[in-house]
C-alpha cells in the first residue's frame, strides 16, 4: 500500500502501474484520456480549474506529491 486516504487504497501491482480502491473496496475504472490542448497549458489553467468533475472538493495537490514520491522510493 502507497498511499491510504479517506478510506481510498493506492497500491502499486507487479507490472509497476496503480490500483486504485475506493472505500467499498471496488477497483476504481481507469480515467479517460485527456483532452488535447492547443499552446502554453499555463494559459489554460487556473487555480480554480482543478476540481475534479462530481466531486465536492479541490485536487489535493499535496496527497498528490506524497504518492508521487512514494512511488519514486518503491521504484528504486
Amino acid at each position: 500500500m502507497i498511499v491510504h486516504a479517506y478510506g481510498y487504497i493506492i497500491t502499486l501491482a507487479g507490472n509497476g502501474t496503480f490500483i486504485f480502491t475506493q472505500p467499498d473496496g471496488t477497483i476504481m475504472p481507469d480515467s479517460p484520456p485527456l483532452p488535447e490542448t492547443h499552446g502554453n497549458i499555463s494559459g489554460q489553467h487556473t487555480a480554480d480549474s482543478i476540481i475534479p468533475a462530481g466531486l465536492a472538493g479541490k485536487f489535493d495537490l499535496d496527497q498528490t506529491i506524497l504518492a508521487y514520491f512514494a512511488s519514486t522510493r518503491i521504484a528504486e
